[in-house]
């Protein structure tokens, strides 16, 4: 059991010589390295996994997005077919979600042909060469990303 007086004793001990292993520099700078080495280490593994998590959610916003165009497409073939305001609403509805998470529709109609755009189905001869005629289904780009690839008419001479 301690006292009071062996407190205070121990208060008094002054220490007149430094261990030889913290003179030593020799000694230090390897564990200095080590541990500097450790937190670049620890540093870059959360810097990856905060990208790696960030591409996770990416490429599912991705995919989601990509169904919501799907039923997009249908009701846009379907309002071909059948009018009403209410259906019109409903793909004002989607085209201001799609907008809100960044997706915009690529303009491609009267452009010059990008292949990294649109693919080619058709290769028209009334319209000028290399320019796109018609949209069959629309490109999509998230970003800088495309994500959906559209399909065009291509004005140019015909195989015939």
């Amino acid at each position: 059991m301690k006292t009071k007086t062996d407190k205070v004793q121990t208060d008094e001990i002054i220490i007149d010589e430094v261990p030889a292993i913290f003179n030593d520099e020799s000694q230090i700078n390897p564990w200095e390295d080590k541990y500097k080495r450790a937190m670049a280490d620890y540093q870059n593994l959360e810097r990856r996994c905060f990208q790696q998590s960030e591409n996770a959610v990416k490429r599912a916003k991705e995919r989601l997005v990509v169904k919501i165009i799907q039923l997009r497409d249908h009701l846009d073939r379907a309002s071909v077919f059948f009018t009403d305001d209410g259906l019109k609403m409903i793909l004002d509805e989607f085209d201001k979600f799609l907008s809100d998470e960044g997706v915009m529709r690529a303009e491609l109609l009267n452009q010059k042909y990008d292949p990294h755009l649109a693919e080619c189905v058709e290769v028209v001869a009334d319209a000028p060469e290399g320019i796109i005629a018609h949209v069959i289904l629309p490109t999509y780009v998230l970003g800088d990303d495309v994500i959906r690839i559209g399909m065009v008419k291509v004005g140019g001479k015909s195989q015939g």
